[in-house]
């Protein structure tokens, strides 16, 4: 017995040879054939799971969005920390670009005088992504035209363990 796996909306080369050489499933892209799992790079509408048979397993969930772009994880996030103070202090500080613009500056001169990086990723207005680690991320403020997906994170030098009796 082989799974058929699904693979039209896959654009990784790797995920396809995964399948097919390591768990040894059947590669269809075929959409008329009845498909055991399937991997798609794109969103997965409430359509979809519906049309989905019991047997059938796919590679998203409905809201991943939420998860999976870092601006929104930061904005779910920060509700959180703010809500659980003391459960939430495990990831670093993080400000989503540009309503949180003011709030980064205004935290930048109060540690300007500290040598601390921060880990951006920013989508300008040419939707291009780019990440970069920085000591002095003022210019890359200034200079880029940030979309409300951009975001700044104080970088932390050292790992953050989530289970801290190690």
């Amino acid at each position: 017995m082989y799974f058929i796996f699904y693979t039209l909306e896959c654009r990784y080369q790797v995920v396809k040879e995964v399948g097919k050489k390591v768990n040894k499933w059947k590669l269809t892209r075929d959409p008329e054939v009845a498909w055991d799992v399937y991997w798609t790079d794109g969103m997965v509408t409430v359509d979809m799971l519906y049309k989905m048979k019991p047997y059938q397993r796919i590679n998203h969930f409905p809201g991943m969005y939420n998860l999976s772009r870092k601006s929104n994880m930061c904005m779910h996030l920060k509700v959180l920390r703010k809500a659980y103070p003391k459960q939430f202090q495990f990831y670093p500080i993080t400000w989503v670009l540009p309503a949180e613009a003011g709030e980064f500056k205004e935290y930048y001169r109060k540690v300007i005088h500290i040598k601390i990086h921060f880990l951006i990723n920013i989508f300008n207005r040419t939707k291009r992504k780019s990440r970069s680690l920085s000591s002095s991320p003022r210019p890359l403020v200034k200079e880029e035209g940030y979309l409300s997906s951009s975001t700044m994170m104080r970088y932390l030098r050292w790992s953050i363990l989530l289970c801290r009796s190690i």
